[in-house]
């Protein structure tokens, strides 16, 4: 009996010591606001929840932008970054410069199940960087077309399926503006007060543009693409087919007064879009990809990614690994409830779904992820960077009337360049 007891005392304390079930507390940093910061809280507590007593993730969000990225790169650096934290695809050689993401093997993927072959080909090419992989892309989100059905029908260009029609090519295009303008509405709205970079970004990338080559900005003819391309745009703000001065607080509400044709802005305003909608005060709208009025199809897109922090001098267990790989496989198995926010989701076997295909419009603009024109992989890029700021700043005159296009281009190209 003594011994039987002695050996019970025993077992309790080594239970004690080292649960059977512990629990992995995986701590997590986003920035995500927001309609998307409500739709990702509630995937985290769906996680939570489908995983109680295994793992369990502890969120914060964060404040978007520089101050995000200098935080968790701060953070990182000392080893009081978090487990696993959102990332955005277009600044991910600025994270690797900085030490700031680890890498993540491909085989520890495949090992979860989340295949290479299961996302699009642009997207995984943007989540490495010098042949090593940093991160996992959770969505595609990029520029696209909306359309008020109303006007279009009006002005005779939309068809029986209730899409735009006479617009897919350059000629048609303008064709549809002016036409739009004679009817006394608004051709497009685009956001001319902040050089509408996403546009003509786009325009550039249906030529087979790249912005950097050895290092340096607008090299040889991607000049002359870049040009053209800006020439493109501002001609519609010349024409009086878009407004100048539209900036990112109006351009939304812009459209959503209803007297303009067409919209270009990201995939990420059809929360505001249903919203209005389910308040009477929207319209009937549609959203298609751009078309390639400049050659090959191209739309300037981003990422959310996730990436595993480089804690300086903390070593994750291989416990706390495995947890992670699990919230990324979840993540993604699962995102076809991101896709409310108008994101598409980056996981191939969610976006191809009949589920996905059902919604709409987001179905109607899907294919744009196949057709993703990345940033460059140079620290200067990306969302909220330098390169955005200073084209904010140096080259959105012309766009409005002030200032010769490729005088403009030239003095940004070198100021670039000087970096």
């Amino acid at each position: 009996m003594r011994n039987l007891l002695r050996t019970s005392i025993a077992a309790l304390a080594l239970m004690t010591a080292f649960p059977a079930f512990a629990v992995e507390n995986v701590v997590w940093w986003d920035f995500l606001s927001g309609g998307d910061g409500v739709r990702m809280k509630a995937l985290i507590q769906r996680f939570n929840e489908e995983h109680k007593d295994k793992i369990q993730i502890t969120g914060t969000t964060l404040e978007w932008g520089i101050p995000y990225y200098t935080k968790l790169q701060t953070s990182a650096a000392v080893g009081q970054g978090p487990d696993i934290a959102t990332y955005h695809l277009s600044r991910l050689a600025a994270a690797v410069a900085a030490k700031t993401v680890s890498p993540i093997d491909p085989k520890e993927l495949d090992a979860v199940g989340l295949k290479d072959s299961d996302y699009p080909p642009n997207a995984i090419a943007a989540s490495t960087v010098d042949n090593l992989r940093y991160a996992v892309p959770f969505d595609v989100h990029g520029e696209v077309l909306y359309y008020n059905k109303t006007v279009l029908k009006e002005l005779g260009a939309l068809d029986k399926d209730g899409k735009p029609t006479g617009i897919d090519t350059l000629e048609g295009w303008r064709a549809v503006l002016a036409k739009a303008k004679e009817a006394g509405k608004n051709g497009v709205v685009i956001s001319s007060s902040n050089g509408d970079l996403r546009d003509i970004y786009t325009l550039f990338g249906q030529q087979g543009g790249q912005l950097t080559a050895d290092g340096k900005f607008l090299q040889g003819d991607n000049f002359d693409k870049m040009e053209k391309a800006y020439n493109e745009v501002a001609d519609w703000v010349k024409q009086g087919w878009a407004q100048p001065y539209i900036d990112t607080e109006t351009i939304t509400p812009t459209f959503l007064a209803g007297q303009s044709a067409f919209f270009l802005n990201g995939n990420w305003e059809l929360p505001t879009m249903e919203t209005e909608v389910a308040k009477g005060n929207g319209f009937d709208y549609g959203m298609v990809n751009i078309p390639a009025w400049m050659g090959k199809p191209a739309n300037w897109s981003d990422s959310h990614s996730f990436v595993i922090p480089n804690n300086v001098g903390v070593t994750m267990t291989p416990e706390k690994r495995a947890a992670v790989l699990e919230v990324i496989r979840w993540m993604n198995v699962n995102s076809l409830e991101w896709a409310a926010a108008g994101h598409i989701p980056a996981y191939l076997p969610v976006s191809t779904s009949a589920a996905y295909k059902a919604l709409k419009p987001q179905a109607d603009y899907a294919a744009m992820a196949l057709n993703a024109f990345y940033m460059p992989k140079t620290p200067l890029t990306g969302a909220a960077s330098k390169f955005d700021d200073d084209w904010q700043n140096m080259a959105s005159g012309p766009l409005n009337g002030d200032g010769d296009v490729k005088e403009t281009l030239e003095k940004f190209r070198d100021h670039m360049n000087s970096q």
